[in-house]
C-alpha cells in the first residue's frame, strides 16, 4: 500500500531539475570552450605561417638610441 501511495519530495524534484540544468549550462559552456580553442589554434597556426614567411627572410632590426625615430 504505501508504494501506492509514494509522492516525490518537491524539495527532491527542484533539486533534480536544478542540476539537469546546470549540467545543460556545463555542456554548452565544454562546446563554446571547444570552439575557442579551435578558433585560437587557427589563428596560432595562421601566426607561426606569417612569422616563418616574413620574419624568417627579413633582416633583424637594429636598436638605436634615436628616439625621433618613435
Amino acid at each position: 500500500m504505501q508504494t501506492l501511495n509514494w509522492r516525490r519530495d518537491p524539495d527532491v524534484e527542484q533539486k533534480i531539475n536544478a542540476s539537469r540544468l546546470r549540467m545543460k549550462q556545463i555542456e554548452r559552456e565544454t562546446e563554446h570552450l571547444k570552439n575557442e580553442n579551435a578558433r585560437l589554434a587557427a589563428i596560432e597556426f595562421r601566426l607561426a605561417h606569417f612569422e616563418r614567411e616574413h620574419l624568417s627572410n627579413s633582416s633583424p632590426l637594429s636598436s638605436t638610441d634615436d628616439s625621433s625615430l618613435l
